[in-house]
């Protein structure tokens, strides 16, 4: 007859409890390590305070010199993704270079979202940047690099300017397909409507004056090759043109909505 001990059972209970523990742990420790892996893949890990100090001391030095320097020192800095650093990159897009402007709205686009968006968002509705084009553009472009959802209402605001510069409307048409943002294709279907080969031979009285083709000839040149990138970034299919865009866009724009 085999004996059974009480205590050697609640032992041999106790044991496998432990194991089981154990091995979740383990476990857990693994699936946490994937998800923080997959969470930092493709972005750099935020400085430390101590680095980003060093880095904005740096920085500083450095732009007492001459003009290549001040670019030099950009391009030092722009590796390091920290506050500290986006406010002073912020702080140097008062400046009336617009060579150092651009190169300094690429260094912001690498910074966090949360710290770049707003020096980026200031330099755009700055008064002195007002006939500065391809600076607003390239900001437009870099809010939407860091992801500035914020921006999206002004971005569609600028499509459906009139008289905003080509390179202005780009930016925003550039950042729209970034954010892959699906619901600003109302307006850039109209956009992509307004095709230049329509213009008429022999216009009549009740169509567009010459002036208003000019305008989209500027405008197309400049926005073509971004907007059909977006339009398929946004719709995965490619358009033909405006006319195919908008059956595609009135059959699907509720499954879009869901997206």
């Amino acid at each position: 007859m085999v004996v059974r001990h009480r205590g050697s059972s609640r032992g041999g209970w106790l044991m496998r409890l432990g194991v089981w523990l154990c091995t979740a742990i383990l476990l857990q420790g693994v699936v946490d390590t994937e998800t923080l892996a997959q969470e930092k893949e493709g972005e750099p890990e935020a400085a430390t305070d101590e680095v980003a100090k060093e880095a904005v001391e740096l920085f500083r030095r450095m732009m007492k010199g001459d003009e290549t320097q001040g670019l030099a020192a950009v391009e030092r800095i722009s590796p390091v993704r920290h506050r500290l650093v986006a406010e002073e990159l912020g702080k140097c897009l008062r400046t009336n270079d617009e060579k150092f402007q651009l190169a300094v709205v690429e260094a912001l686009a690498r910074q966090d979202g949360k710290h770049a968006a707003r020096p980026l968002l200031s330099a755009l509705k700055a008064r002195p940047n007002a006939d500065r084009h391809a600076v607003r553009g390239a900001i437009l472009e870099s809010l939407g690099e860091v992801g500035s959802r914020q921006a999206v209402p002004l971005m569609v605001e600028t499509l459906k300017s009139e008289t905003e510069h080509p390179l202005v409307i780009k930016g925003a048409v550039v950042a729209l397909g970034i954010l892959d943002e699906t619901r600003a294709l109302d307006e850039l279907i109209k956009m992509f409507e307004e095709d230049p080969n329509r213009q008429p031979e022999n216009p009549g009285t009740n169509d567009p004056p010459a002036s208003y083709w000019k305008r989209i000839w500027e405008r197309w040149k400049v926005v073509e090759a971004p907007l059909r990138a977006t339009l398929e970034q946004l719709t995965e299919q490619k358009f033909a043109d405006g006319k195919e865009a908008r059956e595609w866009y009135e059959k699907n724009r509720r499954r879009l909505r869901r997206r």
